[in-house]
């Protein structure tokens, strides 16, 4: 079985982007009411058992002030949290997880 990696989310002590997470370049924005549109997002279930089987945890949540959709992610010692305040953030959120945790 081979050994997964450590990953950085933001950047490594060096300042050089070291993980899948800090690769992707995920839209943020907290702008008006937002509300979760999970069922309409393509491939959500699927990319949510991505994640899980890399040994990594999804969570979903709202933002103080309701604007935005808060996706964040566990994976070893990296944390990525980001912000989906329409439903294309939300999709692009969930086909870059996707891309990334696929090459598990």
């Amino acid at each position: 079985m081979p050994t997964r990696k450590s990953t950085r989310y933001r950047t490594a002590a060096d300042g050089s982007a070291s993980s899948r997470l800090s690769r992707i370049g995920w839209p943020s924005g907290d702008r008006g009411r937002a509300r979760p549109e999970f069922t309409e997002v393509p491939g959500f279930a699927a990319t949510c058992d991505l994640v899980v089987a890399a040994g990594a945890a999804i969570m979903f949540s709202r933002t103080r002030d309701g604007g935005a959709i808060v996706v964040s992610v566990f994976d070893g010692d990296d944390r990525a949290k980001e912000y989906a305040a329409q439903l294309d953030e939300l999709v692009e959120i969930f086909r870059q997880l996707a891309a990334a945790y696929a090459a598990e």
